[in-house]
C-alpha cells in the first residue's frame, strides 16, 4: 500500500462535548507539546549537576497515580537501551503490544485513559516515563543516552513481558521519539503511529541527542501512519506531509483532522477521559496491522 492521505472532517467532536484547551503559547515556545492533565515534567539533564538517585521501589500503581480510569496495572523500574532506570507500567496482556511514549513537558498519566482503552480491546501496552521526566530520574553526568534509547528499552521490556509484535506509538514527543526508533528497533515494530509528532525538535529539554525525526525516516520500513489537526502551529500539514512522503514504509497513512481536536493525545481523549471519535481509528489501525 502507498501514501494514503485523508482529511477527515467528518470526525468533529460530538455537540455538547467539552472543547478542547489548547495551550498555544506553550506549543510556540517550546514547539513541542502541551499536555491535557495537570502533569509536571522534572529538570532537564542539562539542568542536572548531581548523580541520578537509586531508584525508589514505591512505585504506584496507576490508577492511584493517575487516577480514573480505575484498572489494574505493573509498575516497574526498567532499563533503557543505554542502562539508565525509568519508570514502567504495563497493563493488558497477550503477544500485541504496544508502547506509548507521552508529550513534553508531561508524564506517562497523560496516556493512561486512552492506555485503557487499549488494554480492554485486547492491547497489551506499556507506559513509560522519559528520563527526567515523571517518576524517571535523570542520568548522571556525562551520560549519552537519549530519548530514543528510553522507547528502544520500553520496547524491549514489553516483548521480555510476552509481546511478540510491538507498535511504537507516541505523542507530540513521544511521535517524534517513535518515528526515529522505529528504524533501529529489532525485530522491526509492527508499525509506527505518530500523533501530533514534530519533524524537528532540535535538543529540546536539553538532550543530547538531536530529535530529527524527518532525516531518519528514510530509514523507516515499517507501516507509518502519521494523526494531526490542522491549526496545530507545532506540527503543521506541510510538516506531516513531508514526514509521511520522505517515510520509508510502502504501508503509509496520513490522516488531517479538524482543528478542534488539537493537539498529541487530545486527538484520542476527551477532558473526561473517555475516547473521542478517532480512537476507533486508530484501534482499528492497529489491529489490522497486529496480524502481520
Amino acid at each position: 500500500m502507498g501514501l494514503d492521505e485523508r482529511t477527515s472532517d467528518v470526525m468533529s467532536p460530538a455537540a455538547g462535548t467539552l472543547p478542547r484547551v489548547a495551550v498555544v503559547a506553550l506549543l510556540v515556545v517550546l514547539s513541542a507539546c502541551s499536555s491535557g492533565s495537570s502533569t509536571s515534567a522534572r529538570p532537564s539533564a542539562a539542568a542536572t549537576t548531581i548523580p541520578a538517585p537509586s531508584p525508589s521501589p514505591a512505585l504506584q500503581p496507576l490508577a492511584e497515580r493517575c487516577g480514573d480510569p480505575n484498572a489494574p496495572s505493573s509498575v516497574m523500574w526498567f532499563p533503557a537501551r543505554d542502562g539508565t532506570l525509568l519508570d514502567g507500567a504495563e497493563l493488558g496482556s497477550g503477544p500485541v503490544g504496544v508502547v506509548l511514549g507521552h508529550q513534553f513537558p508531561a508524564e506517562l498519566c497523560g496516556w493512561w485513559p486512552f492506555a485503557v482503552y487499549l488494554a480492554r480491546h485486547g492491547m497489551h501496552v506499556f507506559l513509560f516515563d522519559f528520563r527526567c521526566m515523571g517518576e524517571s530520574p535523570c542520568p548522571e553526568p556525562g551520560n549519552n543516552g537519549s530519548y530514543v534509547d528510553d522507547m528502544l528499552g520500553a520496547a524491549a521490556e514489553l516483548r521480555k513481558e510476552g509481546a511478540k509484535r510491538v507498535f511504537l506509538m507516541g505523542a507530540s514527543l513521544g511521535g517524534t521519539v517513535a518515528m526515529m526508533a522505529g528504524s533501529q528497533l529489532s525485530p522491526p515494530p509492527a508499525a509506527v503511529v505518530s500523533v501530533s509528532g514534530e519533524a524537528d525538535l532540535g535538543y529540546l529539554a536539553g538532550g543530547t541527542t538531536r530529535l530529527d525525526a524527518l532525516s531518519t525516516m528514510p530509514a523507516l520500513r515499517a507501516p507509518f501512519l502519521e494523526i494531526i489537526a490542522k491549526g496545530d502551529t507545532a506540527v503543521t500539514v506541510a510538516d506531516a506531509r513531508k514526514l509521511v512522503k520522505r517515510a520509508g514504509s510502502s504501508d503509509k497513512r496520513l490522516i488531517v483532522l479538524p482543528p478542534a481536536f488539537g493537539h498529541g493525545w487530545n486527538i484520542v481523549t476527551e477532558g473526561d477521559g473517555s475516547p473521542t471519535s478517532v480512537a476507533p481509528t486508530l484501534l482499528r489501525f492497529l489491529l489490522t496491522h497486529s496480524r502481520g
